[in-house]
């Protein structure tokens, strides 16, 4: 038998002497590396031990003690009467005498039993229910992955929304685009606004931006007849990109030019540090 296997069933019958020579080798042998079934079979050995006392005690006869005196005294043995043969009731009563010892010893050998299978199915409940935890935990994984991959279906589906979006904005009929150049605050960066003349929306693109201390962002200005406007805050991705969908309350093309500052964090009442600029 492999060393992996348990002898439960068997344990019974090895501290019995009841298994053949070969078999009980082998269970010998699996006990030596199994600390699980070696308790087993010292719980039974220990229960074994108790068969002795299980037999109840039995008086002899009172004419035995008459016979050994009258020996040790040298007198002549008692002759005794030959006792009735016992009845029904009697008979009864002896074969019960006789065989009371081995009934003891049955009801004996079937607690052993019994007790080293219930060792058993106590661990083998442990093990179903350590396997039911891991499957448990299990579970719980796929379940947050299947929570993550949800999320990022649900991210890439608005992402290509937005996409589509933008695309409209950029390939759609009667868009126009202005470029938006770097200053010598950030010469490599470079930018471009479309939108659709007479409507207030548009889309700006940037690229080359530096990144930004937490404490700061970038701002988008509208500059028309009455100064810059402020549009909105933003950040750059880390290469630099951004892709920002703007809404005006008045169409874009009344505005003269476009610009781009770097801000504290809270933005500025007005631009201070123009980093790309264009016309419209």
């Amino acid at each position: 038998m492999p060393d992996s296997e348990h002898v439960e069933e068997l344990i019974a019958l090895y501290v019995l002497g009841g298994l053949e020579k070969e078999e009980a080798g082998q269970v010998t042998a699996h006990l030596v590396n199994c600390a699980a079934c070696r308790r087993l079979a010292n719980e039974a050995l220990a229960t074994m031990a108790l068969l002795p006392y299980a037999a109840p005690p039995a008086a002899p006869p009172p004419e035995t003690k008459l016979r050994l005196m009258a020996r040790a005294r040298g007198e002549p043995l008692p002759i005794t009467v030959a006792p009735r043969p016992p009845g029904f009731l009697g008979r009864l009563a002896l074969a019960w005498r006789a065989l009371a010892p081995a009934i003891t010893l049955l009801g004996l050998v079937l607690i052993i039993v019994l007790v080293v299978l219930d060792l058993a199915l106590l661990r083998q409940i442990a093990q179903l229910r350590q396997e039911n935890d891991g499957l448990a935990r299990r579970l719980q994984e796929e379940e947050q992955r299947l929570a993550q991959v949800v999320d990022e279906n649900r991210s890439l589906t608005e992402r290509l929304q937005q996409q589509e979006q933008h695309l409209a904005l950029i390939a759609g009929p009667g868009i126009v685009s202005r470029d938006l150049q770097g200053t010598e605050l950030a010469p490599q960066a470079s930018g471009r606004l479309y939108f659709r003349p007479g409507e207030p929306t548009g889309l700006l693109l940037v690229y080359g931006l530096s990144g930004l201390a937490p404490d700061e962002t970038y701002q988008l200005w509208l500059i028309g007849p009455d100064g810059p406007q402020s549009v909105s805050l933003f950040r750059v991705q880390p290469d630099g990109r951004a892709e920002l969908p703007i809404t005006l309350p008045a169409p874009v093309d009344r505005y003269q030019a476009v610009a781009v500052s770097r801000e504290p964090a809270n933005g500025s009442p007005q631009p201070t540090r123009i980093v790309l600029m264009g016309e419209l």
